[in-house]
């Protein structure tokens, strides 16, 4: 099941998305029949991430995890995916366990630790993403830190604004 799962991904490159529900199908049989088939989580994860379904992905990749906990595929999907869900620590963790060799590791640490407001990690990230990646990539990285921080910074306004209000004493009526 699990190859005709990939056959119809195949078919529907070829000729259009008719066929993507039918390797989800394929990929969901598959797993029936062996729950803790990787490759078919793996490849419902991926679906997951293109469709936008991130909450999905997220529970597909962590599961593919759970039976193969060094699989890099895994762990890259499964940190992507809880980033974009906003399950920001269990993006962190899936950053910390994939290899440091992989430039990916990089991108998710950096944006990871500028989530967690850790300086000095993603000052460390970005230098050794900027090893493996091309520059425009890095400008790329940096900006989505920057809006990370931007994001931050006004969050903080808020929460300011919205503490002053309630602390300031109610005027005399």
């Amino acid at each position: 099941h699990f190859l005709s799962g990939i056959a119809y991904l195949w078919l529907q490159e070829q000729q259009g998305p008719s066929a993507r529900g039918l390797a989800r199908s394929a990929f969901e049989v598959a797993l029936r029949n062996n729950p803790s088939h990787v490759p078919a989580l793996r490849q419902l994860g991926e679906m997951d991430l293109k469709d936008g379904r991130y909450a999905e992905a997220e529970s597909n990749y962590s599961r593919a995890t759970r039976y193969a906990r060094d699989d890099v595929r895994s762990l890259r999907g499964l940190g992507l995916s809880a980033f974009l869900n906003a399950d920001y620590p269990l993006a962190r963790w899936a950053s910390y366990r994939l290899p440091e060799t992989d430039r990916e590791t990089w991108r998710l640490r950096a944006l990871t630790s500028a989530l967690g407001r850790d300086r000095m990690s993603v000052q460390d990230a970005l230098a050794r993403f900027e090893q493996e990646a091309p520059a425009s990539q890095k400008r790329a990285l940096v900006r989505a830190i920057d809006t990370v921080n931007d994001a931050y910074r006004t969050l903080l306004v808020a929460e300011n604004d919205a503490s002053s209000v309630i602390t300031q004493p109610s005027p005399p009526a």
